[in-house]
């Protein structure tokens, strides 16, 4: 969805990329890399493990740190996860920067300046609230798979607080921006 955003500012006279089939081949383009590596991984587990251990659910039961493709799996996902959010910031990051050049054109055309400050503001916002939530949780995983002991405390201060409160924000991030922009 930010791809598709700042394709759109960055190419406002190229319909293709508001269009819903781009969304869409986007999204589906997603689904499917997560499905296939989501089945090699089952299928590599399956044919390697005896046994489905009780932590595959949760890399912090496996208190050994012994299972190899639990421990894969927590890694790949971190990195995925640590990827998407570095791709989100960039491109939300260039997003901001086309909008800005956008908004000096037109001031420049129209004599007089349009104000996208909320628009940006929620951008920002949405960035580093992605960073302060998900982050943090990254490095507890990470620390599962590399650790034989890490913080409990910690675990449950990040997974139980600092998780939800990025759905938490984000709504009124978005609810207050919009309100601001529009009145």
């Amino acid at each position: 969805m930010s791809l598709s955003r700042l394709m759109v500012v960055m190419h406002p006279m190229d319909t293709r990329f508001k269009m819903k089939g781009f969304i869409w081949n986007c999204i589906l383009f997603l689904v499917t890399l997560t499905f296939f590596f989501t089945s090699v991984f089952s299928l590599v587990s399956h044919f390697v493990m005896k046994e489905v251990p009780m932590s595959l659910c949760s890399p912090f039961i496996d208190l050994t740190g012994n299972n190899i493709p639990i421990n894969v799996a927590t890694f790949a996902v971190t990195t995925y996860q640590i990827a998407a959010i570095i791709f989100m910031s960039i491109t939300y990051s260039l997003l901001i920067k086309e909008l800005r050049k956008s908004q000096s054109n037109m001031a420049e055309l129209t004599g007089r300046k349009i104000n996208n400050f909320w628009l940006i503001f929620q951008l920002f916002c949405v960035i580093l609230t992605n960073i302060v939530c998900w982050i943090p949780t990254d490095a507890v995983y990470l620390m599962s798979v590399f650790k034989p002991q890490y913080p409990i405390l910690l675990v449950v201060l990040i997974t139980i607080v600092l998780m939800p409160l990025n759905s938490v924000i984000n709504p009124i991030i978005f609810m207050v921006s919009t309100k601001r922009s529009s009145g």
